[in-house]
């Protein structure tokens, strides 16, 4: 392709050893290279600060496929975490129970990540809870904050990250984890904090405002909207400088075209190990939008689709749910491998989906599998884990600037903020131990699954039963001191920290 202007390599101001390739219309953001972070003796002094990366599924799990630690007495995974969280409630002094290495077992809905050898780098936390959280009020003309062990979808998904609902007309909530470590990195990222989603159709879920149901990045007064067009997110969180003159038909062009010639430039410059490190970054930025430009998914937008379900037909003839989420996923691992960001989070679709996937040669509602069908959540739990499986995979084989890889420079956490159902076992509780009636939309005992070490400092290959009802905030609050080292003694009803999950 012939350039209409010369091209440049430049540095960012904000970091000198941020480097950009820039074109007409173009400025791709760059991995940081050890060429440029070398002391006077030759030894790199780039330093990887740990990332979070968020990452959410609707409507819980099949508990009992997603672990396999169950304390408690009782013949079934349920009954037996009824008696745990009885005994609790009752005031005994619970301790944890924790099996390591080979004395755990990877369960069904955790078998991707094993079978690609990388059960060594998780660990799974049963009973932590985000049953008492905080709720906004926002009734009360001093925006009061009150304990709340409602139920509704929307409390789930918001209340995820941040461990605080809403269930009132108003957009606050309280911070989510991923923003308090945004803003702690802000000044040395591109990007303040990457928020994507897969879910498109608006509605509001148990009568709460919409944004509860598709939002679980929060600051203290609104949320950042998701992007749900994977071409729009890449556009926005690599061509950092987009020039807003640039024409439809460059647009449409790779990036690549326009700072070809600079990349080779760049390359002479580069040591052999940063040489690596550019040919893996640009072969995976063409690679996205190769899969980019042939898919229908970049129509996808948060504009109103008031469908009961995504049958196929209508708007959605074409449309191709597994390829959304692995171009999500792959945005993220682009965005880890070139460090424009330290806070990510992703919802796989909105809270109370009722997205129809099609497993197997069978349809599977995703909201009516979490109130009657083992199969159906199991079936689409699989397909979610596959995928979040060849994501950690590809962190995992990007290597940072201190010699680790991108996956254990990281925390990545997977779950819902519903606990699911138990296989095999009707899923009301008599007891108040699990909330009453349905459980299936309670906290008690939430689904979570945790890969990477954040640099070294969690615990990994473990599978640990906490104390029943242990805080959720508390995990929260262990990341934020322990891996993040920030200062804040207390996230959302935080009262500790969860010592088990450090090395």
């Amino acid at each position: 392709m012939k350039k209409s202007s010369p091209t440049s390599i430049a540095a960012s101001s904000k970091n000198s050893r941020r480097r950009f390739l820039k074109g007409l219309g173009v400025s791709l953001a760059l991995p940081l290279f050890e060429t440029f972070s070398l002391n006077a003796f030759g030894m790199c002094t780039g330093k990887q600060s740990p990332r979070f990366i968020g990452v959410y599924m609707p409507c819980g799990v099949l508990l009992n496929d997603w672990y396999s630690l169950f304390p408690g007495n009782g013949a079934t995974a349920g009954a037996r975490t009824v008696n745990w969280q009885s005994r609790k409630m009752a005031g005994e002094n619970l301790s944890s129970v924790i099996q390591t290495g080979n004395q755990w077992n990877a369960m069904p809905a955790i078998q991707p990540i094993n079978s690609i050898g990388l059960k060594s780098k998780i660990s799974l936390y049963n009973h932590l809870s985000n049953q008492g959280l905080q709720m906004m009020d926002l009734n009360n003309s001093a925006g009061s904050i009150k304990p709340y062990d409602g139920g509704e979808h929307p409390v789930g998904g918001s209340s995820y990250l941040s461990c605080t609902g809403c269930r009132n007309t108003g957009i606050l909530n309280g911070t989510s984890i991923d923003q308090v470590i945004a803003e702690h990195y802000k000044e040395q990222n591109l990007v303040h904090s990457i928020q994507l989603s897969s879910g498109m159709r608006n509605y509001a879920a148990d009568g709460i405002l919409q944004i509860h149901s598709e939002r679980i990045s929060w600051n203290s007064t609104s949320s950042p909207l998701p992007y749900v067009s994977p071409a729009a997110a890449f556009q926005r969180y690599f061509n950092v400088n987009n020039n807003a003159t640039a024409t439809a038909n460059q647009k449409k062009s790779s990036i690549l075209d326009f700072i070809r010639n600079d990349a080779t430039q760049l390359n002479t410059q580069l040591s052999y190990n940063d040489r690596q490190r550019l040919d893996q970054y640009l072969t995976s930025v063409r690679a996205v939008e190769q899969r980019i430009q042939s898919t229908t998914v970049n129509s996808c937008s948060m504009s109103p689709r008031n469908y009961p379900n995504y049958n196929l037909g209508d708007n959605f003839t074409n449309y191709d749910r597994g390829l959304h989420i692995d171009l999500m996923f792959e945005i993220m691992a682009l965005a880890a491998q070139c460090n424009i960001t330290n806070s990510m989070s992703y919802m796989i679709d909105h809270e109370r989906s009722e997205f129809d996937y099609f497993i197997d040669n069978k349809f599977h509602s995703y909201h009516g599998s979490q109130h009657g069908s083992d199969e159906g959540l199991g079936a689409i739990t699989h397909y979610h884990m596959q995928r979040f499986a060849n994501f950690i995979k590809t962190l995992d084989g990007i290597q940072d600037l201190n010699g680790m890889s991108a996956l254990d420079n990281s925390v990545v956490m997977i779950g819902s903020g519903l606990m699911g159902r138990f296989q095999n076992e009707t899923p009301l509780d008599p007891t108040s131990t699990l909330g009453g009636g349905d459980y299936t939309h309670k906290r008690s005992a939430l689904p979570l699954l945790f890969a990477g070490s954040g640099g070294g400092r969690l615990k990994t290959d473990q599978h640990v039963a906490l104390p029943a009802l242990t805080k959720l905030s508390n995990c929260y609050q262990t990341l934020i001191n322990e891996v993040y080292c920030l200062p804040q003694t207390q996230f959302a009803n935080s009262d500790g920290i969860i010592s088990e999950m450090l090395i």
